[in-house]
């Protein structure tokens, strides 16, 4: 049986009372008494108080419910910003809340969050995630099963196989002895037909030999004579005869040949067919949190830039860049000589960098994943890179000079240099082609919410749908530079030529000009937020430099 809790206060004076009661705001236990004090001052009248024998003897406050300030670690979280979506302590709000317009103590944003719109979406994401991640394992242990498969099918297989080449061997064996056998067969026939002509040429020239021999010892002068006299002529004959068989006869020996390079170094492979995981996780769409009743004000005003101490002895041609999930900032650079992603902790410490196999231009997070893709426009390429570990993976070659990127969760938008986007899966394989303008396409942004890309050309700005449908154009600005867009919806592009940034509205109308040459803007080029949307991240200088904004 577990041990029953002790009441925090009465602990601190050396009293030993047993707890039956607990103050989630003040995270202590309390027994009977010091739990009717507790109610009957005004500060803890809201406070939330339990019994003790509805949730067991251990107290756990999962860590998401702390109540201290990570920033000032001993000052409680009590405030709750709407321009920033964040909750504060006293302490934060000077340093980051002080324009903020709604800062809500804490209990008045919190108020009636049980039964809000906000648990209810983050409960039913949090199963939502939950159920999938049940699915996962399922299906890791269904493809543990199928490669258990795999190893008896492929066993049995490769013992067929091997049956199949010792047969062959066999087969092999046959056919070479029967082409000796038929080969010792021809050679023996000629060898023995030519014995048989000159064992009869032999024996020719015996018989004249004995004849002479015979004419000599009892025949007459006159005999003998004419014998010779015909014995000319057939020894011309012979000889005749003999040279041509000297000359026909060969020496004949059957030798065998091993084959050198019988030696087979694999009768087969076995590959590892990676596909795409059955199992999909398609995020339920986040609401507003009821903790905000009043509509959240776009942040007008920046701060005076910091620029970012980039890496000493490069060649800097900067032409886009991304902030991942674990804040790093990752920077394209579009140089020949320096063809390299370089990517900084924190945004602010140099960490390490990856050289490319030609200049990389843009890049783009596909979400979801820890997987970044970069256009190599040069080398017609995709390259892949890991952003967990900060390596390269595949590099996928296309037909098309891409320049502009971005991704959704399955897709990968490429604009090429005739105003072409086109559709990739996230493992590059070509997809489709959407229309959308007569020149080279250098920026994309998806735009998650309404399904639709903002395309950025020379002296051009277009919102279009994922059918190339167009939602809006503007085109009041010079030259080619980046785009980016804000929690709010709100569009910043980089004016080039002009030295600013400037604000659209969501549906694509001038707002205001943020940045100027007198805050420090120079020849900008990319643009991207901070994952907390507190700072616009510019690179500056006409490529050679990265600036930090933040709101003030």
């Amino acid at each position: 049986m577990a041990s029953q809790a002790f009441c925090d206060p009465c602990s601190e004076e050396d009293k030993s009372s047993f707890a039956t009661r607990y103050c989630a705001d003040c995270d202590e236990q309390l027994c009977k008494d010091c739990a009717e004090s507790h109610l009957r001052f005004k500060a803890f009248k809201s406070h939330h108080v339990i019994d003790l024998s509805a949730i067991g003897s251990t107290i756990h406050v999962p860590e998401s419910a702390k109540k201290y300030c990570n920033i000032h670690v001993d000052i409680l979280l009590d405030y709750y910003c709407t321009d920033h979506e964040s909750v504060c302590c006293r302490a934060c709000i000077p340093d980051c809340h002080r324009a903020c317009d709604k800062v809500l103590p804490l209990d008045q944003a919190a108020k009636g969050v049980k039964n809000s719109s906000l648990f209810v979406d983050i409960f039913k994401d949090i199963t939502h995630i939950v159920e999938t991640l049940d699915h996962l394992l399922a299906n890791r242990e269904q493809n543990l099963q199928l490669l258990e498969q795999n190893k008896i099918t492929i066993t049995e297989q490769i013992r067929m196989l091997k049956i199949r080449l010792i047969k062959h061997i066999d087969d092999l064996e046959c056919d070479l002895v029967a082409k000796f056998v038929t080969m010792q067969e021809k050679n023996e026939a000629e060898i023995q037909k030519q014995k048989d002509d000159i064992s009869k040429l032999s024996t020719t020239l015996s018989d004249s030999k004995n004849e002479l021999e015979f004419l000599k010892n009892h025949g007459s002068n006159n005999q003998l004579f004419l014998a010779l006299r015909e014995n000319v002529s057939e020894i011309q004959k012979a000889e005749s005869k003999l040279d041509y068989i000297i000359s026909s006869i060969k020496q004949v020996e059957i030798k065998f040949y091993e084959r050198k390079n019988l030696n087979v170094g694999s009768i087969g492979s076995v590959i590892d067919r990676n596909r795409s995981c059955s199992v999909q996780y398609r995020p339920l769409r986040n609401q507003k949190a009821q903790a905000q009743p009043y509509t959240a004000k776009p942040l007008i005003e920046f701060k005076s830039g910091v620029k970012l101490n980039l890496k000493s002895g490069e060649n800097y041609y900067l032409t886009d860049l991304v902030v991942t999930r674990d804040n790093k900032l990752l920077l394209c650079n579009y140089n020949p000589s320096y063809p390299k992603v370089y990517v900084y902790s924190e945004c602010k410490y140099f960490e390490k960098e990856m050289t490319f196999p030609s200049d990389p231009f843009g890049i783009a997070l596909i979400p979801h994943s820890s997987k970044a893709v970069v256009t190599m426009p040069l080398a017609k390429s995709v390259q892949f890179i890991d952003t967990a570990s900060m390596t390269i993976g595949n590099q996928v070659h296309v037909w098309f000079a891409f320049n502009g990127v971005a991704a959704t969760e399955d897709k990968i938008f490429c604009g090429d240099e005739q105003g072409s986007i086109h559709v990739l899966d996230t493992n590059g394989l070509y997809q489709s082609k959407i229309p959308c303008c007569r020149s080279p396409i250098y920026f994309i942004v998806y735009n998650a919410l309404n399904s639709q890309l903002l395309v950025r050309s020379r002296g051009d700005l277009r919102c279009v749908k994922l059918d190339g449908t167009p939602v809006y154009r503007y085109n009041k600005i010079s030259g080619v530079a980046g785009i980016t867009m804000d929690r709010h919806e709100n569009v910043y592009l980089a004016g080039y030529n002009t030295h600013s940034i400037l604000r659209l509205s969501p549906d694509g109308k001038f707002h205001d000009t943020v940045l100027r040459n007198d805050d420090g803007i120079s020849y900008p080029y990319g643009v991207t937020f901070s994952r907390d949307f507190c700072k616009l991240v510019v690179l500056n200088n006409s490529h050679k430099s990265v600036v930090f904004y933040r709101f003030k």
